[in-house]
């Protein structure tokens, strides 16, 4: 046990609330998938706006996920990871508890993307306190890891039963407010658990001079950030995902003028942020990176799984609201399995890791993921829960936890120490599977 840690009382509090910071989007995703269609209803939206309640999280998630690392790396020790944590988290808990206020679907959509962002600085800064508390890899590491990630399965649970058991109660509102207020008490959990663990590279000494060449490290850190690499990828798959939600609709699918512009503009800066990361001198990602080429196919592999995951549990979500007409708090509970078995299957990853290799782990995790969303192209309006939607999400669920496990464990221990949040940071920036596999998939309905 790390000697900053007391006891194994103080250890596993500790990992618990990282944990639920790590997972506070899972939390946001699956009470609002829950509860997707009751807001629209509520609201008046259309098929694309409903879909923009879940996606517009994933696509700011995602998308400032490597600001948040860089900063999590170089803000030390101006402001440490663990007052960068607590920041962030009383960001969410606000965003969350004013999206109740909403009117509209428009300041819904916007909200949970603000929420997103805060979601985006909880992640990197959440795995590099993990890491720094653990930086031998070693089977306790490997545990402690995995039951880490267990916090994903563990807010799919609490998010998606109480938001739907709330939201029959009282009214769509509830959830937010409460998962508002949850965040609220993580964060102040996290300020008396958390250790006051320095930087690698900081020295004991905090005199003045100190702290000045440390704002100014930070500064240039920030100011050679590659932002505009950043706004090329955030404005090409934001407009090329809001063309495929819209395509269908309107009196002329995917022929309107306002279509066929986002769809050119949205590939045209996808296309430039990859030239411009080629040529560019400081790259949004290190180049270190990349050298190893399991990284790049983990990425790829993380990415499509993602895309598959998210969407198919969105649409089981929506045919059990809109078709079979059940309530918030059934849909939860149908959707329960697939948490379960995350709880059971996060940790015997982290059992198993160190005798099976890594390939055959991903390579079951995308049979089960390619087998659980063929399954659902026989599901059919009044056929039995237990015949496909029930094995559906099973193998969904053990396709997501085993690669995203394998893939957090492989990167951490390919990278140095100091490129451990941007390495959390890149694998987590597949979330961008999230807007892109509904879009996709809302575009193959509408249509």
């Amino acid at each position: 046990r790390p000697e900053v840690l007391k006891n194994t009382l103080h250890e596993c509090l500790f990992v618990a609330v990282i944990a639920f910071s790590a997972a506070s989007s899972i939390f946001l995703q699956r009470s609002v998938m829950v509860i997707a269609a009751q807001i629209g209803d509520d609201l008046v939206m259309s098929p694309a706006e409903v879909a923009w309640e879940t996606a517009a999280a994933g696509l700011t998630t995602a998308a400032f996920l490597i600001p948040f690392g860089h900063v999590a790396d170089v803000c030390p020790p101006i402001l440490t990871r663990k007052t960068l944590l607590l920041l962030s988290l009383t960001a969410f808990s606000l965003f969350v508890t004013f999206t109740s206020f909403a009117q509209s679907g428009v300041v819904v959509d916007i909200m949970s993307g603000l929420a997103g962002v805060a979601c985006a600085a909880n992640i990197p800064i959440a795995v590099g306190i993990l890491s720094l508390a653990y930086p031998v890899s070693s089977r306790r590491k490997n545990l402690v890891f995995s039951s880490f990630l267990m916090g994903n399965p563990a807010a799919t649970i609490i998010g998606g039963v109480s938001s739907g058991g709330l939201a029959s109660l009282y009214s769509w509102k509830a959830p937010f407010i409460c998962l508002g207020l949850l965040y609220a008490s993580i964060t102040v959990l996290a300020w008396l658990v958390i250790p006051n663990e320095p930087h690698p590279q900081d020295q004991k000494s905090t005199d003045s001079d100190e702290l000045s060449h440390s704002f100014f490290l930070l500064l240039g850190a920030l100011w050679r950030f590659d932002w505009t690499g950043l706004f090329l990828l955030l404005a090409g798959v934001l407009l090329f995902t809001v063309a495929l939600t819209i395509g269908p609709e309107g009196y002329l699918p995917w022929k309107t003028p306002v279509v066929i512009l986002l769809l050119t503009i949205g590939l045209l800066s996808l296309g430039c942020f990859i030239l411009w990361e080629y040529f560019t001198k400081t790259p949004m990602i290190p180049p270190v990176i990349w050298e190893d080429y399991t990284v790049s196919l983990i990425f790829l592999g993380t990415l499509s799984c993602t895309m598959a995951s998210s969407s198919s549990i969105f649409w089981v979500s929506m045919f059990l609201q809109e078709i079979e007409n059940l309530s918030p708090f059934n849909v939860a509970v149908r959707l329960l399995p697939q948490a379960l078995v995350g709880l059971f299957i996060s940790p015997l990853v982290g059992l198993i890791m160190h005798k099976v290799p890594g390939t055959v782990l991903v390579g079951i995790a995308g049979l089960c993921s390619v087998t659980g969303n063929l399954l659902l192209v026989f599901l059919r309006q009044g056929n039995s829960y237990f015949t496909w939607i029930f094995p559906s999400i099973l193998l969904t669920a053990i396709g997501m936890d085993w690669t995203l496990n394998t893939s957090q464990l492989y990167i951490l221990s390919a990278l140095p120490l100091k490129h451990h949040s941007i390495g959390a940071s890149l694998l987590q920036t597949t979330r961008l599977g999230i807007p892109l596999g509904l879009a996709i998939t809302t575009a193959v309905w509408s249509s």
